[in-house]
């Protein structure tokens, strides 16, 4: 890690089009005042495409999709579960950009309360975004490079650094103390940031909230995803509806995107294809995110929508599917059925009827939802992971290439993508 970020800090002084960095030599302007940091959350560093990625690795992974042929030798790798992908990871630069965001989060962290007030950004805000970020961070590093959260696991992660020190040892951090620190960064970010939705960039607490109820789901905490979901949903429940709203192809719109970060899936929409699986769960004719997600050439193909957001930040979608799952896994359907009739009626054309369902039928229901909903998110692996972990649902994830079929069983590590050889190597990783 050390190496990693001296080389990183060294191609941005050199590439970057940010304005504010920390190295005045190279003819960058030193950030002095509260203003400077709250650019320097609004930039291209911890925004867009580069803020975030790595899910566009893990979708190549989920049962979300099939490659009908091959467009280079990583995503073949990736595709069939084959280890040899680690030799092509050997300089990961997924894993350093969600490191720069962490860097560059803890940067504004540890000067934002001595930093000259500003005239455009509030020192508070500014607080809350950097935290929001290093949160948000951390809980895709977790969940792309570690075993799932169990409560009380001794499973190791990755490094867990708060500071811009890098004369320093970075060893590897428990998955469970990696997540204490994610919940108490977002309770931090959600007593400083707006009230109001900001997006779609900037979070507010809206968005910290959805990812606080995400991160909830993941531990198993029902109970506190329920919380902390409903006090979002109290304070602004508006969902987009659907069956109104034009298609990604016409409208640019992110609706209900509380707050985006690039997941980075979009690079490989050209090649991917829905899996008939996925494909199986829409109905064309009532669902009204088919066409927003789903782009259907004909003879050409069924493909993803290239035009729809692939967003692994905040969504008002995610937070009222947190809601309601934590509520029946919390035998609290009654709290449950009055945001689902919301979130069916903004989706469905007609929607579905699930008054006859008993509450297994529901979750399993609820499950369906959240990949119809979250599509493009490339969250997909994520919930096989914790379904898989936390409630030994025994999801096997299957892929047919060239008419071949290969497999990840639950037990599988090949859901976790290997940490950067290079990274493993320089910080002596294998002897955690």
């Amino acid at each position: 890690m050390k190496n990693t970020i001296y080389i990183l800090l060294l191609s941005l002084t050199i590439f970057s089009c940010d304005d504010y960095l920390d190295i005045e030599t190279k003819g960058f302007q030193v950030p002095k005042t509260v203003d400077h940091l709250g650019d320097m959350m609004n930039t291209g560093s911890q925004t867009g495409s580069s803020a975030m990625g790595g899910a566009r690795m893990q979708m190549m992974k989920s049962d979300n999709v099939y490659l009908p042929d091959q467009w280079n030798l990583w995503t073949l790798y990736m595709y069939q579960f084959d280890p040899k992908v680690e030799e092509l990871l050997y300089d990961d630069t997924e894993f350093a950009t969600l490191y720069r965001t962490i860097y560059y989060s803890n940067f504004v962290l540890e000067n934002v309360d001595s930093f000259e007030e500003g005239k455009q950004w509030n020192r508070d805000e500014v607080k809350g975004i950097a935290l929001y970020n290093r949160a948000a961070a951390y809980l895709i590093l977790v969940n792309n490079y570690a075993a799932h959260y169990t409560e009380g696991s001794e499973e190791f992660g990755v490094p867990y650094v708060t500071s811009t020190l890098l004369d320093q040892d970075f060893p590897l951090e428990k998955v469970t103390v990696i997540y204490e620190a994610i919940v108490e960064d977002l309770k931090g970010s959600i007593e400083l940031l707006k009230p109001d939705r900001i997006g779609p960039v900037l979070p507010g607490k809206m968005a910290a909230y959805t990812i606080l109820s995400r991160a909830y789901l993941y531990m198993g905490d029902y109970e506190n995803a329920k919380i902390v979901a409903g006090e979002a949903l109290a304070l602004d429940s508006s969902l987009e509806d659907f069956k109104s709203a034009p298609g990604y192809w016409q409208s640019r719109d992110y609706g209900d995107v509380l707050q985006y970060k690039d997941s980075g899936a979009k690079l490989y929409y050209g090649s991917l294809q829905p899996a008939q699986d996925l494909l199986d769960l829409y109905d064309p004719l009532t669902d009204a995110r088919y066409n927003k997600y789903i782009a259907d050439y004909g003879d050409w193909g069924i493909y993803f929508n290239y035009a729809a957001p692939a967003n692994i930040g905040a969504s008002m979608g995610e937070l009222y599917l947190n809601y309601i799952e934590a509520c029946l896994r919390t035998d609290d359907r009654s709290s449950a059925e009055p945001k689902l009739d919301s979130f069916l009626d903004a989706r469905y054309f007609v929607a579905p009827v699930y008054a006859d369902m008993d509450d297994d039928q529901l979750l399993d229901f609820i499950l369906d939802e959240r990949r119809r909903e979250m599509t493009n998110s490339g969250m997909r692996v994520y919930d096989i992971k914790r379904l898989n972990a936390l409630h030994n649902a025994n999801i096997t994830v299957t892929h047919i290439y060239q008419d071949k079929i290969y497999t990840c069983e639950p037990s599988s590590d090949q859901l976790i993508l290997p940490l950067p050889p290079q990274e493993v190597l320089i910080n002596n990783w294998g002897e955690e």
